[in-house]
């Protein structure tokens, strides 16, 4: 019988691949990674249906007093799996969902996107370096559910077309600031502006739902090594989403698909290859050894598990900001014969503050 974790040499890697990674929060089950809010004079309730598809978030303020003809979806919290370096995460872009049921009259509205550095002062927003995008994409109309997504180029070098920065920094070079805060974002907001002259009275009323906001591009990762095919049908693949930031501590780690069966996904610091069970070992021991996690179970061919960065299975194993290291899934797979168990790929994650 062979063992779960074994040392082994480096052998060569057939192949490498990036991944590109996202995170999306869907409100399910009330559930807000970054404390999203839609502002303006009236309380936000999570809604269980009529969402896109399901849950959502919403703002009606049809008993309230007075209200503003501009809109803000906005953080309350971070850091979060929308802060961190979108360079080195190679975000490409942000977006949410909408659905405007009733809304002021608006004069050449327009989305205005900010990605904003808080300086070290969470509770202060004088100070905050704040990146602005003037979006060419349709504000809303009152026709259901709308989908919005935001051009973010973080591996641009100099200040995109579209963008400006505003507070104390927009005083220096306009590149630098933006080159500061793409690789250092604290928090993210949507505004539906207007030309309005009267912004603020009694008469403006929203009825507004927000879902799906998200953030999209790849998270650093890289797919390496082999996988076979499974009794599931497939080669299993494995995959994170949310962020690699330490501090966000916000990863999940996915492998699909894979049998409804017991999995184990592990990490190490080398990548190898090399024959194991019905599949292949990719991760290898190094001087650190393996961190196994907890034991998951596949529910639709998909078997997941929410990576806790603070808490290492031993001292030597600890993810720390600017490490690389590689993971994997192992998981039972007793209708396939053989050795009765299987593996996805590797997923090599470098993490960042």
């Amino acid at each position: 019988m062979q063992r779960f974790i074994i040392g082994l040499g480096a052998t060569a890697l057939l192949y490498a691949t990036a991944s590109a990674q996202n995170f999306t929060e869907t409100f399910t089950n009330a559930s807000n990674e970054g404390d999203w809010e839609v502002y303006w004079d009236a309380v936000n309730t999570f809604e269980s249906t009529g969402g896109n598809p399901d849950w959502y978030l919403r703002l009606d303020n049809s008993m309230a007093g007075t209200t503003c003809q501009w809109v803000l979806i906005r953080q309350r919290v971070w850091p979060s799996a929308f802060s961190g370096d979108w360079r080195a995460a190679d975000v490409t872009s942000v977006g949410l969902d909408v659905n405007l049921v009733v809304g002021p009259s608006m004069v050449n509205p327009e989305w205005v996107i900010t990605l904003a550095n808080d300086s070290g002062t969470p509770a202060d927003d004088t100070d905050d370096c704040r990146l602005i995008y003037h979006a060419t994409q349709l504000p809303p109309s009152q026709s259901g559910w709308q989908s919005f997504d935001f051009p973010v180029p973080a591996d641009s070098l100099t200040l995109p077309l579209n963008w400006e920065v505003e507070g104390p920094c927009s005083l220096v070079d306009w590149t630098i600031t933006w080159n500061q805060v793409i690789q250092d974002v604290d928090y993210v907001t949507f505004r539906l502006d207007t030309d309005n002259l009267v912004f603020c009275n009694f008469t403006n009323v929203w009825d507004l739902g927000v879902d799906n906001v998200r953030v999209s591009g790849g998270l650093g990762t890289t797919n390496y090594c082999i996988a076979t095919a499974n009794s599931a049908g497939s080669p299993a693949t494995i995959s994170a989403s949310g962020s690699t930031s330490v501090a966000s501590n916000v990863m999940t780690l996915s492998a699909e698909p894979v049998p409804n069966q017991p999995a184990v996904f592990f990490y190490g610091p080398e990548q190898t290859q090399m024959p194991f069970g019905n599949g292949f070992l990719c991760v290898g021991t190094g001087s650190t050894g393996i961190a196994r996690l907890a034991v998951e179970n596949g529910v639709g061919n998909v078997v997941t598990h929410a990576l806790d960065m603070t808490m290492p299975t031993t001292p030597q194993t600890q993810i720390t900001a600017g490490s690389t290291w590689n993971f994997q899934c192992w998981y039972r797979d007793p209708a396939a014969g053989g050795a009765f168990f299987n593996l996805s790929d590797g997923l090599e994650i470098t993490f960042t503050p």
